[in-house]
Protein backbone atom coordinates (compact mmCIF):
# COMPACT_ATOMS: atom_id res chain seq x y z
CA UNK A 1 0.00 0.00 0.00
CA UNK A 2 1.28 3.30 -1.10
CA UNK A 3 0.76 5.94 1.84
CA UNK A 4 3.05 8.86 0.05
CA UNK A 5 -0.14 10.56 -0.22
CA UNK A 6 -1.36 10.35 3.07
CA UNK A 7 -2.25 14.43 4.48
CA UNK A 8 -0.87 14.67 8.03
CA UNK A 9 -2.37 17.73 9.84
CA UNK A 10 -0.75 18.17 13.28
CA UNK A 11 -3.09 19.83 14.66
CA UNK A 12 -6.36 17.37 13.75
CA UNK A 13 -7.58 14.90 16.23
CA UNK A 14 -6.86 11.12 15.28
CA UNK A 15 -10.46 9.66 15.30
CA UNK A 16 -10.66 6.58 17.50
CA UNK A 17 -13.72 4.18 17.72
CA UNK A 18 -14.73 1.39 20.03
CA UNK A 19 -15.78 -2.14 18.81
CA UNK A 20 -18.40 -4.38 20.67
CA UNK A 21 -18.61 -8.07 19.16
CA UNK A 22 -21.57 -10.30 20.57
CA UNK A 23 -19.43 -13.35 21.61
CA UNK A 24 -22.18 -15.98 20.77
CA UNK A 25 -23.10 -14.12 16.88
CA UNK A 26 -20.15 -12.31 16.17
CA UNK A 27 -21.73 -8.90 15.25
CA UNK A 28 -19.93 -6.31 15.83
CA UNK A 29 -21.50 -2.97 16.98
CA UNK A 30 -19.07 0.13 16.85
CA UNK A 31 -19.04 3.14 18.89
CA UNK A 32 -17.63 5.72 15.96
CA UNK A 33 -15.70 8.40 16.40
CA UNK A 34 -16.22 11.80 15.24
CA UNK A 35 -15.82 11.50 11.18
CA UNK A 36 -15.41 15.29 10.23
CA UNK A 37 -12.32 15.38 13.07
CA UNK A 38 -10.41 14.13 9.79
CA UNK A 39 -12.50 15.71 6.65
CA UNK A 40 -10.24 15.84 3.69
CA UNK A 41 -10.33 18.88 1.30
CA UNK A 42 -10.69 18.54 -2.64
CA UNK A 43 -7.05 20.84 -2.74
CA UNK A 44 -5.49 18.14 -0.81
CA UNK A 45 -5.97 15.32 -3.50
CA UNK A 46 -3.48 15.88 -6.18
CA UNK A 47 -4.24 15.84 -9.50
CA UNK A 48 -1.72 13.20 -10.56
CA UNK A 49 -2.92 10.49 -8.36
CA UNK A 50 -5.50 9.06 -10.81
CA UNK A 51 -3.24 9.26 -13.65
CA UNK A 52 -2.18 5.78 -13.80
CA UNK A 53 -5.18 3.95 -11.79
CA UNK A 54 -7.77 1.93 -13.33
CA UNK A 55 -10.05 2.02 -10.41
CA UNK A 56 -10.93 4.21 -7.70
CA UNK A 57 -12.77 3.18 -4.80
CA UNK A 58 -14.78 5.95 -2.65
CA UNK A 59 -17.22 5.82 0.16
CA UNK A 60 -18.88 8.57 0.54
CA UNK A 61 -17.10 10.60 3.82
CA UNK A 62 -15.37 14.59 2.74
CA UNK A 63 -18.16 15.00 0.28
CA UNK A 64 -16.67 17.64 -1.48
CA UNK A 65 -13.83 15.91 -1.74
CA UNK A 66 -14.86 12.80 -2.91
CA UNK A 67 -16.98 14.40 -5.63
CA UNK A 68 -13.70 16.31 -6.82
CA UNK A 69 -11.67 12.92 -6.86
CA UNK A 70 -14.98 11.74 -8.96
CA UNK A 71 -14.87 14.42 -11.69
CA UNK A 72 -11.32 13.67 -12.33
CA UNK A 73 -11.56 10.32 -12.27
CA UNK A 74 -14.33 10.33 -15.06
CA UNK A 75 -12.09 12.79 -17.05
CA UNK A 76 -9.49 10.35 -17.09
CA UNK A 77 -11.00 7.15 -17.43
CA UNK A 78 -10.75 5.54 -14.37
CA UNK A 79 -13.60 3.67 -12.87
CA UNK A 80 -15.70 4.72 -9.76
CA UNK A 81 -16.33 1.95 -7.03
CA UNK A 82 -18.98 3.48 -4.30
CA UNK A 83 -19.43 2.27 -0.86
CA UNK A 84 -22.55 3.86 -0.04
CA UNK A 85 -23.33 2.54 3.39
CA UNK A 86 -22.43 5.52 4.96
CA UNK A 87 -24.24 8.03 2.69
CA UNK A 88 -26.88 10.49 3.00
CA UNK A 89 -30.10 10.89 0.80
CA UNK A 90 -29.39 14.66 -0.58
CA UNK A 91 -28.33 16.27 -3.61
CA UNK A 92 -24.87 15.41 -3.52
CA UNK A 93 -25.27 11.80 -3.02
CA UNK A 94 -27.36 12.22 -5.74
CA UNK A 95 -24.33 12.99 -7.91
CA UNK A 96 -22.02 11.06 -6.40
CA UNK A 97 -24.00 8.34 -7.73
CA UNK A 98 -24.93 9.24 -10.62
CA UNK A 99 -20.84 9.56 -11.30
CA UNK A 100 -20.55 5.62 -10.20
CA UNK A 101 -19.73 2.83 -12.53
CA UNK A 102 -19.76 0.40 -9.48
CA UNK A 103 -22.11 0.40 -6.97
CA UNK A 104 -21.75 -1.63 -3.82
CA UNK A 105 -24.31 -1.25 -0.44
CA UNK A 106 -25.60 -3.34 2.22
CA UNK A 107 -29.13 -4.75 2.55
CA UNK A 108 -29.57 -1.65 5.25
CA UNK A 109 -28.68 0.66 3.42
CA UNK A 110 -30.27 -0.05 0.35
CA UNK A 111 -33.46 -0.39 2.23
CA UNK A 112 -33.12 3.11 4.06
CA UNK A 113 -32.22 4.79 0.92
CA UNK A 114 -35.15 3.33 -1.59
CA UNK A 115 -37.87 2.36 0.68
CA UNK A 116 -38.08 -1.25 -0.79
CA UNK A 117 -37.73 -4.67 0.92
CA UNK A 118 -37.36 -6.92 -1.54
CA UNK A 119 -33.07 -6.95 -2.82
CA UNK A 120 -33.99 -7.00 -6.42
CA UNK A 121 -36.40 -4.00 -5.97
CA UNK A 122 -33.72 -2.35 -4.32
CA UNK A 123 -31.60 -2.72 -6.62
CA UNK A 124 -34.01 -1.70 -9.34
CA UNK A 125 -34.20 1.60 -8.03
CA UNK A 126 -30.05 1.86 -7.07
CA UNK A 127 -30.04 1.51 -11.42
CA UNK A 128 -31.36 4.44 -11.82
CA UNK A 129 -28.38 6.02 -11.05
CA UNK A 130 -26.61 4.72 -13.81
CA UNK A 131 -24.15 2.25 -12.45
CA UNK A 132 -23.69 -0.76 -14.64
CA UNK A 133 -23.25 -2.99 -11.58
CA UNK A 134 -25.03 -2.86 -8.34
CA UNK A 135 -24.31 -5.25 -5.78
CA UNK A 136 -26.49 -5.50 -2.36
CA UNK A 137 -24.38 -7.58 0.09
CA UNK A 138 -26.77 -10.18 2.25
CA UNK A 139 -24.97 -10.72 5.66
CA UNK A 140 -25.27 -14.42 6.23
CA UNK A 141 -27.56 -14.49 3.01
CA UNK A 142 -24.46 -13.84 0.90
CA UNK A 143 -25.41 -11.10 -1.91
CA UNK A 144 -26.88 -10.20 -4.98
CA UNK A 145 -25.19 -8.67 -8.27
CA UNK A 146 -26.71 -7.03 -11.21
CA UNK A 147 -24.73 -6.01 -14.61
CA UNK A 148 -26.18 -5.17 -17.86
CA UNK A 149 -27.19 -8.44 -19.16
CA UNK A 150 -26.35 -10.92 -15.92
CA UNK A 151 -27.94 -11.34 -12.40
CA UNK A 152 -25.84 -13.07 -9.47
CA UNK A 153 -26.96 -14.29 -6.53
CA UNK A 154 -24.12 -15.79 -4.42
CA UNK A 155 -24.96 -17.65 -1.13
CA UNK A 156 -22.62 -17.01 1.86
CA UNK A 157 -19.98 -19.48 2.61
CA UNK A 158 -20.79 -21.53 6.05
CA UNK A 159 -18.16 -20.63 8.20
CA UNK A 160 -17.58 -20.57 12.20
CA UNK A 161 -18.22 -16.53 12.65
CA UNK A 162 -15.58 -14.69 15.57
CA UNK A 163 -16.17 -11.10 14.32
CA UNK A 164 -17.87 -9.39 11.05
CA UNK A 165 -16.04 -6.10 12.03
CA UNK A 166 -14.82 -5.48 8.50
CA UNK A 167 -16.74 -7.73 6.42
CA UNK A 168 -18.02 -5.03 4.37
CA UNK A 169 -15.03 -3.36 3.08
CA UNK A 170 -13.17 -6.98 3.02
CA UNK A 171 -16.01 -7.65 0.40
CA UNK A 172 -15.65 -4.11 -1.60
CA UNK A 173 -11.73 -4.90 -1.89
CA UNK A 174 -11.71 -8.96 -2.90
CA UNK A 175 -14.56 -7.42 -5.60
CA UNK A 176 -12.24 -4.94 -6.66
CA UNK A 177 -9.49 -7.10 -7.29
CA UNK A 178 -11.32 -9.47 -8.81
CA UNK A 179 -12.49 -6.25 -11.18
CA UNK A 180 -8.35 -6.16 -11.67
CA UNK A 181 -7.74 -8.99 -12.79
CA UNK A 182 -10.97 -9.08 -15.20
CA UNK A 183 -12.75 -11.80 -13.53
CA UNK A 184 -16.35 -12.90 -15.10
CA UNK A 185 -18.71 -10.68 -12.42
CA UNK A 186 -19.63 -14.10 -11.29
CA UNK A 187 -16.13 -15.29 -10.50
CA UNK A 188 -15.62 -11.93 -9.17
CA UNK A 189 -18.92 -12.37 -6.64
CA UNK A 190 -18.20 -15.59 -5.12
CA UNK A 191 -14.41 -14.40 -4.55
CA UNK A 192 -15.23 -12.04 -2.75
CA UNK A 193 -18.09 -13.30 -0.76
CA UNK A 194 -15.60 -16.25 0.63
CA UNK A 195 -12.93 -13.58 1.31
CA UNK A 196 -15.54 -11.91 3.41
CA UNK A 197 -16.20 -15.01 5.08
CA UNK A 198 -13.11 -16.00 5.99
CA UNK A 199 -12.12 -12.24 7.64
CA UNK A 200 -15.47 -13.31 10.14
CA UNK A 201 -13.63 -15.87 11.39
CA UNK A 202 -10.85 -14.24 12.98
CA UNK A 203 -10.68 -11.31 15.33
CA UNK A 204 -10.03 -7.54 14.06
CA UNK A 205 -11.21 -5.78 10.79
CA UNK A 206 -7.68 -5.93 9.62
CA UNK A 207 -5.76 -8.77 11.13
CA UNK A 208 -8.47 -10.87 10.15
CA UNK A 209 -7.95 -10.40 6.31
CA UNK A 210 -6.89 -13.13 4.95
CA UNK A 211 -3.69 -13.61 2.26
CA UNK A 212 -4.92 -14.21 -1.38
CA UNK A 213 -3.40 -17.88 -1.06
CA UNK A 214 -5.70 -18.30 1.75
CA UNK A 215 -8.69 -17.12 0.30
CA UNK A 216 -7.88 -19.19 -2.95
CA UNK A 217 -7.17 -22.42 -0.77
CA UNK A 218 -10.34 -21.58 0.90
CA UNK A 219 -12.44 -21.53 -2.50
CA UNK A 220 -10.45 -24.61 -4.07
CA UNK A 221 -11.93 -26.49 -0.79
CA UNK A 222 -14.89 -25.38 -0.93
CA UNK A 223 -15.02 -26.68 -4.30
CA UNK A 224 -16.64 -23.95 -5.76
CA UNK A 225 -18.40 -23.37 -9.01
CA UNK A 226 -15.61 -21.27 -10.22
CA UNK A 227 -12.35 -21.80 -8.93
CA UNK A 228 -12.50 -25.76 -9.08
Amino acid sequence: VDTGHLVIDPDATSIASMVIIDQRSGKRTILAGDLSLCKLEPSEIPPCLLDSVRYLHLDGTSRQAALAAAFTARKNGVKIVLDADVLADDAEISQLMGMTDILITSEGFARRFTGMDKPEDMIEKLRVYGAEIVAVTLGDRGSICFSEDEVICAPAFQVDVVDTTGAGDVYHGAFIYGLIQDWPLEKTTEFASAVAAMKCTRIGGRIGIPTLDEALEFLHGNNTQQFR
